[in-house]
This record gives C-alpha cells, sequence and structure tokens, in this order.
C-alpha cells in the first residue's frame, strides 16, 4: 500500500496517509425544518416521509440524504479503509421535530460513534436546518457531543 491515496469527494480532494490500518465514521441526521409549518417532524414522519437506515443499509436506490454516505462509503473502501457507519435519518421540509424524536436520534448517533472508537475520522452528513422543540441550533448540540480528542480514542 502507498504512504498516500488521494480521495476525491464531488469537487474535494483529500489527501490520506494509508501506512496504518484507518477506520472512519459516518452518519446523517437531514431535515429542513420550517419553523411556521404546522407539521410535526415525529419519528413516524422520518419513516413515511423520509427514511431512517442503520448500519449503512440504504438499498439498492439510495435516498438522496444518503448519498454523500454511501460516496464515502464506496470511496472508503477502494482505498482499504474500515467505514464503520451510523443512523442516517432524513425527512422532507416540515415543522419542528419532536423532542423526543431529536433526542433519540442524536443519542443514538453518538452510542454508534463511542461503539467504533477508536477512529481516524468522522464524517456527518448535516443539513444545517434543524431546529426542535427545546433546541433551537441541533447542529451546534450534536457536534458538541461528537467532539473528541485529535487522536479521537
Amino acid at each position: 500500500m502507498s504512504s498516500k491515496s488521494i480521495i476525491n469527494l464531488y469537487s474535494y480532494s483529500f489527501v490520506i496517509p494509508t501506512e496504518k490500518h484507518m477506520k472512519i465514521f459516518t452518519a446523517g441526521l437531514l431535515i429542513e425544518v420550517n419553523s411556521f409549518s404546522p407539521i410535526p417532524a415525529n419519528t413516524a414522519y422520518f419513516e413515511q416521509d423520509g427514511f431512517i437506515h442503520r448500519h449503512g443499509q440504504h438499498g439498492d436506490h439510495p435516498f438522496y440524504y444518503a448519498k454523500p454516505l454511501v460516496k464515502v462509503k464506496e470511496l472508503a473502501d477502494t482505498q482499504g479503509i474500515e467505514c464503520i457507519e451510523g443512523l442516517c435519518a432524513a425527512a422532507s421540509p416540515a415543522g419542528l421535530v419532536i423532542q423526543h424524536t431529536y433526542e433519540a436520534f442524536r443519542d443514538e448517533i453518538v452510542a454508534d460513534l463511542q461503539a467504533a472508537l477508536p477512529l481516524d475520522g468522522i464524517f456527518l452528513n448535516l443539513h444545517g436546518a434543524m431546529i426542535a422543540h427545546g433546541y433551537p441550533d441541533c447542529e451546534v448540540v450534536r457536534l458538541s457531543r461528537y467532539r473528541f480528542s485529535p487522536s479521537l480514542a
């Protein structure tokens, strides 16, 4: 194996040292929330109007929100990088995410991430427009829970 691999993901290129076994983690939680919408985004809404995939079970025709995670997995496989896939849940635009639904998804990703440690990298697919009851900025809350030391151990 060479000492470096170049991975192209969309318009970005990453140079990754490959002298040791590498392991990355991927997950996603995406929804565009419109605070004025009367449609509550609960777990059933994610199941009916989007998807909930666990551990890379995206099927033959992945939902468009899952495609970045599928691509990262494919690229990792070509480079001999182990890719641990966590929860990926997404839904069409709606109103605020129900607090219990958000917390359950968030906590599942944290548990998946902790079970995958130690890691060399994390790839999270986030929409950036999620609001849940009690959480005006879900991405900041999630990222603070995913923060680890530089060694990701």
